[in-house]
């Protein structure tokens, strides 16, 4: 595999009063982490922090493992440990009642990518200059447009969009949806939280990455972008370059 890269920036928009996303990366677990926090009032600024920490924490204490299925395994047992984790102290601490977090998390092997996900949180990938959702939301606008309910070109025009079907913290349990994609030399992966999702297309990502070769330089454009475009929401992103770079550029 080659080189892994990481940058990552977050920024509190223009409307909300606090940040409530987290973001983490462990560069030698070639692991990556990001959570939105929920639950408004209640600390969903503590919720996303648990759940990247917890999530780097048991990820990085569990067996590794060599083959596709322990891959998956040891990433979905890491989301399912910050689940646990939130919901504890949500029962514990009245401060915290109602607290939960979306998360997303992509560690990198082998030319593979393992990749979790609970909430709406998303993870890309950016190859040949095409971008490509690799997540799927659990949202009520989501399964209303996979039962044919709902047309997805207006979408975002629903009273349910942003409701969440799923989130850390909320059960003692919590279904984490996980997958294998490739990761190839060139490939970029973005993780965000919809701060970011909600506000930029993908044909703007595409043409942001052509033009920015510095990782980090290009996740402070697409914060920078987001809120240029209203910033309604926490904007937060992270990026995973797989070098080298063909081109010198993603």
């Amino acid at each position: 595999m080659g080189r892994l890269q990481f940058a990552g920036a977050s920024d509190i928009g223009r409307l909300r009063g606090r940040n409530e996303d987290a973001l983490g990366f462990v560069p030698e677990l070639g692991l990556a982490v990001v959570a939105d926090g929920v639950g408004g009032n209640a600390a969903g600024d503590v919720a996303s922090a648990i759940a990247v920490d917890m999530a780097i924490a048991a990820f990085r204490r569990e067996p590794g493992g060599v083959g596709r299925e322990q891959r998956l395994s040891r990433l979905k047992r890491a989301v399912e440990a910050a689940n646990t984790e939130i919901f504890s102290r949500a029962t514990e601490v009245s401060e915290y009642y109602g607290m939960g977090s979306t998360i997303v998390a992509a560690a990198f092997a082998d030319e593979v990518a393992a990749i979790a996900s609970v909430g709406d949180s998303r993870v890309y990938r950016l190859r040949q200059g095409q971008l490509t959702q690799l997540t799927v939301d659990h949202t009520v606008v989501q399964e209303e447009i996979d039962r044919g309910w709902l047309d997805a070109t207006v979408a975002a025009t629903s009273p349910s969009w942003g409701v969440l079907t799923r989130a850390l913290g909320v059960e003692p349990e919590v279904a984490v949806d996980v997958r294998e994609d490739s990761a190839y030399p060139g490939d970029l992966f973005l993780l965000c939280t919809d701060g970011l999702s909600d506000v930029l297309e993908a044909g703007e990502v595409e043409q942001m990455a052509s033009r920015q070769e510095d990782l980090a330089e290009l996740a402070r454009d697409l914060v920078f972008r987001a809120n240029e475009k209203g910033g309604f929401d926490n904007i937060s992103v992270l990026l995973v370059g797989i070098g080298p770079i063909a081109g010198g550029r993603w």
